[in-house]
């Protein structure tokens, strides 16, 4: 991560992103909550032209756990993106305030690490007390998880979904995951991504060329990210070339296991842009996960929508939203059409795509983030 990424201009930009490519809603994983609540407050006055936000607010993980250690290079950030506990009882008052605040989902976290960094690991009581507890309140609940181990913790205490293909995936765990009709995002993109960053595969997807901000590209080289201390590692490269085929392995048993896939990036990490991450994450389900395009495009709409317990979005039925894209292709027949956007209808009227980079989309700017600047030049050679 780098300061320059967090500029608002930045994050206004990415919503523009999304719709250019037909994105007309999205989930947010631990979050600002107060500036997601705007956005969505501001969608519904139509003020905002955005993608709709759907939220989990701060997500729950261990003090000085994952996420809240990555974020610790601004003051305050950790705070506002998660809710750290260490207590059953604090696990449970982390959900009804989220709760109270009437988020989406509550996302939780179970994550030890990678080679050069460690975190500490929510408890299983909290994590059974929080599970616990959305449940009472009608919420759902999904947990990132990095191993087989932590996914079947995951599944024991109730969660509805697993965010991230764990490399190890049992067959064992596939089996319960149908069986409690738990959900699966793999989001295999950011594993993809993070492995050829790591060993230094270009970055050539025209799409994210076209569509992303340079200031981006550009904190991938710079030596304030992380990105950078990890790549003179070799013991950390390898850990991320070698998990990301591990996943594939994983995602393509799942699949076959008939687990519940649902489509989704993790963009925000390095290589993963928002907006053309989903799109290549819809060609891996099919390249690597072996599903039909015609389930590909099933995880990212109706079972996406289904898993919220909405019926707003996902469906093109009497009462939801009149969000549709046009296409030059046939997804259903080879995936990659879902890149021939003609043409995007958000609430029923036809977004001018020419312009959405020209014209203001609205007064919505998140409050926490970084000042403009400039990004780090780097040398060339």
């Amino acid at each position: 991560m780098f300061p320059a990424e967090f500029v608002p201009s930045r994050l206004v930009h990415d919503l523009q992103v999304y719709l250019a490519l037909g994105v007309t809603s999205f989930v947010s994983l631990s979050d600002h909550l107060e500036d997601l609540q705007r956005l969505q407050r501001d969608v519904a006055s139509g003020s905002m032209r955005t993608p709709r936000p759907y939220l989990s607010g701060p997500g729950i993980t261990a003090p000085g756990g994952h996420p809240a250690k990555l974020f610790d290079f601004l003051p305050g950030f950790p705070e506002y993106m998660t809710r750290q506990v260490d207590t059953p009882q604090g696990a449970e008052q982390a959900v009804r305030e989220l709760a109270t605040a009437r988020v989406d989902i509550i996302k939780l976290f179970l994550e030890e690490g990678w080679p050069g960094q460690s975190f500490p690991v929510l408890c299983e009581p909290c994590l059974q007390a929080a599970i616990r507890t959305a449940h009472e309140l009608g919420l759902r609940s999904t947990v990132h998880v990095d191993s087989d181990r932590h996914a079947r913790m995951a599944i024991e205490a109730g969660a509805d979904g697993i965010e991230h293909v764990p490399p190890d995936l049992s067959d064992e765990t596939i089996r319960a995951m149908v069986a409690r009709g738990v959900t699966l995002t793999p989001t295999m993109v950011v594993f993809e991504q993070m492995a050829h960053i790591m060993d230094g595969t270009p970055i050539d997807d025209p799409l994210a060329r076209r569509w992303v901000d340079p200031v981006v590209f550009a904190s991938l080289k710079s030596p304030d990210s992380w990105v950078v201390r990890y790549r003179q590692s070799k013991e950390t490269v390898d850990f991320f070339v070698q998990h990301y085929e591990q996943r594939r392995n994983a995602l393509r048993r799942a699949v076959a296991g008939q687990v519940t896939i649902l489509a989704g990036s993790d963009a925000g990490n390095p290589g993963t842009f928002h907006g053309p991450g989903l799109m290549r994450e819809l060609e891996l389900l099919v390249e690597a996960g072996g599903m039909t395009p015609s389930a590909a495009l099933v995880s990212a709409t109706s079972a996406a929508a289904k898993r919220l317990a909405t019926k707003d979005i996902g469906q093109i039925a009497p009462g939801a939203f009149a969000d549709l894209v046009v296409l030059d292709g046939d997804p259903a027949k080879d995936i990659r059409a879902v890149l021939g956007v003609r043409a995007v209808y958000l609430g029923g009227v036809q977004l001018t795509r020419d312009t959405l980079f020209s014209t203001r989309p609205g007064s919505w700017s998140p409050l926490f983030s970084f000042p403009e600047s400039k990004p780090t030049p780097t040398k060339k050679h």
